[in-house]
């Protein structure tokens, strides 16, 4: 944290402005940082558990950690619907295979990461739940129409928006019944 506190300064007496420091600190499986932060739960529990008061607090704890450390940017909440078991990526990161539940579960972490002056990051729009390959390694296709999408996929990221979301990060993920192209999301014009 010296050395950020140290670039941070390099920083703001250069550009005026501060860097964005980043981690993916979700909880449960993926935790990129582990001294000095609480190792909560996945999503996929804090959803089951239904408690939205909860999932706000764990998410100002680690927000609050994370700040302590210098990182300012967390690449969470998972919003994607947990709606494939067949997914290799996202299953337990997920707050759920109901569209409401992980809309209000990804809200409450919105909030309270946020809370913490920590930027929140809603990924992987607009949907990477409903696959059955890792777009680490290749290009997953999804051939819901918009209508689908509206219904399922995109509730969480609405909601998100609603909250104040501060970032989204997009999937890397063909959607040929919407784009009309062989682009990924992360590529397209739509």
């Amino acid at each position: 944290s010296d050395f950020i506190r140290e670039m941070q300064g390099a920083a703001v007496n250069k550009y005026g402005i501060p860097m964005f420091v980043t981690t993916d600190q979700e909880g449960g499986r993926v935790i990129r940082v582990k001294k000095g932060i609480t190792p909560f739960p996945g999503n996929l529990a804090a959803g089951v558990a239904g408690n939205y008061n909860d999932i706000e607090k764990m998410a100002a704890v680690t927000g609050m950690e994370l700040r302590m450390l210098g990182v300012n940017m967390n690449l969470a909440p998972v919003l994607d619907i947990n709606n494939n078991p067949a997914n290799p990526v996202i299953n337990t990161r997920s707050f759920g295979s109901d569209p409401a539940v992980v809309a209000k579960s990804g809200a409450a972490y919105i909030k309270g990461l946020q809370r913490s002056w920590c930027i929140a990051v809603g990924k992987h729009f607009p949907g990477h739940g409903d696959t059955e390959s890792d777009s680490h390694h290749v290009l997953p296709v999804i051939n819901h129409d918009m209508a689908r999408l509206r219904d399922v996929e995109l509730r969480p990221f609405t909601e998100a928006v609603k909250s104040k979301v501060e970032g989204i990060m997009s999937a890397h993920i063909h959607y040929p019944a919407i784009t009309d192209d062989d682009k990924p999301a992360t590529l397209s014009d739509y």
